[in-house]
């Protein structure tokens, strides 16, 4: 329908992450808000930054919107050319604040040229209205000086005074019928109809909570290479720990690599500051399009990591705790994966809350590492609890 199949297992993209081009970006947007099956839908100047060919196909897109869906949709559209105004219904010209006209599309050219203005030879009917508000480019058509009206105020007055002002109040004043009303009520009711069971009449959302947590884990994200990191970074540090004695000499040197092994998944799950950011807009615009709710992300995100950290841990532990040579026992080899797997979920919901109090990747990444050093110091494997400075030993108990 909007010529973008193509890109169906390509991401949109953003200022960091190179995805889909800038029409078809566009064009995204609009099927997101096909979606919504919304009544009225406005654009404002959409088709700024797109060449000629994109910015038309845009607007045949926002044409297939509105037909198939039969709702209205208004839009303010940046140098619009001929191909574009022929895909439009009606046009609103405003000068200063007046509305000088309001109707059919293909009538305001004619309505125009009847009140005396001139159109410049091969000048596009937009390029034609444009020049009726700006007194430079205005012309007027030769005997017709003291007939064209020439204030704002006079060409409000003309247009208020067309048979083309009749038939807007006549379509305004059909609209507010008792038929129209009757549509209205049909219209609600098939609102009603399409929510779920226990959803509020006045709630916007058509489906409830759980069921929004439900398909927000739906979102595929890549894991490969969360997973090639683990197994990689995991046999080269457990290698520099393999055959170390068993006896007293190598305690402090297997506390190094306990140590590393929640450290790792912390500096892993950094990226989750990217991710959760990244998104923030998006999430905004689907809860103003009433998708779902923004804490139904949160839970869901929640939901999801829960079975994808889990593996990332299973690997990890199985690699570094036998390469280690650590205690080849059920107990301490389940005590070490409930710490490590625990200690993961904690940093990546920290990573989160901070990106969600932070305005930019630049603060949330900076507190972020700033409290993840802060842990790794008292820890109390870097530094000693009894060399810790007493108003900060504090911060080694809560931190355990």
């Amino acid at each position: 329908m909007f010529g973008i199949s193509h890109t169906e297992n390509t991401i949109v993209g953003n200022e960091y992450v190179r995805g889909v081009s800038g029409g078809e970006r566009k064009r995204v947007s609009i099927a997101e808000t096909l979606v919504t099956r919304a009544s009225v839908i406005a654009f404002d100047n959409s088709t700024r930054g797109l060449d000629a060919s994109t910015a038309v196909d845009y607007v045949r897109s926002m044409r297939i919107l509105t037909d198939v869906t039969q709702s209205s949709t208004i839009a303010t559209l940046y140098q619009a050319g001929e191909g574009i105004y022929k895909l439009l219904d009606r046009v609103l010209l405003i000068d200063e604040g007046r509305m000088i006209y309001n109707g059919p599309a293909d009538e305001a050219r004619a309505y125009f040229e009847r009140l005396g203005f001139l159109a410049a030879p091969r000048q596009t009917t937009p390029d034609f209205l444009t020049s009726i508000t700006d007194p430079g480019d205005r012309k007027i058509r030769p005997g017709g000086e003291n007939r064209a009206p020439r204030t704002p105020e006079e060409r409000e007055k003309a247009f208020r005074d067309s048979p083309e002002y009749a038939q807007l109040m006549h379509a305004v004043d059909h609209n507010m019928s008792i038929e129209k009303a009757q549509e209205i009520g049909m219209f609600k009711m098939a609102v009603r109809d399409e929510k779920k069971k226990r959803i509020p009449k006045a709630s916007p959302y058509t489906v409830s909570y759980p069921e929004q947590i439900y398909y927000c884990t739906k979102g595929s994200s890549s894991i490969y290479t969360k997973f090639a990191t683990v197994l990689v970074v995991s046999f080269v540090v457990s290698s520099l720990f393999y055959g170390e004695p068993q006896s007293s000499s190598g305690a402090f040197t297997r506390g190094g690599i306990l140590f590393f092994s929640i450290l790792f998944t912390g500096w892993l799950q950094l990226s989750e500051i990217m991710d959760a950011l990244s998104g923030r807009t998006i999430i905004q615009r689907h809860r103003e399009f009433a998708f779902y709710r923004p804490s139904a992300v949160s839970f869901a995100r929640v939901v999801a990591d829960l079975p994808l950290l889990f593996f990332i841990v299973v690997l990890e532990s199985i690699i570094v705790y036998f390469l280690a040579n650590l205690q080849r026992k059920a107990g301490q080899f389940f005590i070490y994966f409930l710490f490590v797997f625990i200690t993961t979920i904690n940093l990546t919901s920290f990573y989160r809350a901070v990106s969600a109090l932070s305005r930019t990747f630049n603060e949330a990444i900076r507190f972020s590492v700033i409290g993840l050093n802060i842990a790794i110091l008292f820890i109390g494997y870097v530094l000693p609890r009894q060399y810790m400075p007493s108003w900060f030993k504090w911060i080694s108990y809560i931190n355990a």
